[in-house]
């Protein structure tokens, strides 16, 4: 099942990548998302939206922290769909 991760603009845009020659970023989290799975797709909220996502290449926990991987050439921008902010991650919650 996907989640949604809120963040900050400026995170947001180092993790997609931009003016950068990495191709692959990561997201830690100290809770694993147990309905989450490799191939899923990991959306970014930032300034009170939901704007887009990435899709899961990797998705594994080492001593207790969670990791996820991505490819930024997966971003894929959406229309905006209004959210509160939140702290770690939340499943997504509306049909697409």
């Amino acid at each position: 099942m996907d989640i949604v991760i809120y963040t900050n603009p400026v995170t947001l845009y180092h993790k997609k990548g931009i003016d950068e020659p990495h191709t692959h970023y990561f997201w830690s989290l100290s809770r694993r998302p147990t309905k989450f799975k490799t191939g899923n797709r990991i959306y970014f909220a930032i300034k009170g939206h939901v704007v887009g996502y990435f899709v899961s290449e990797n998705f594994e926990t080492f001593e207790g922290i969670t990791e996820i991987e991505w490819n930024k050439n997966s971003w894929t921008d959406i229309k905006p769909i209004p959210t509160k902010h939140f702290q770690g991650f939340r499943y997504r919650w509306w049909n697409y």
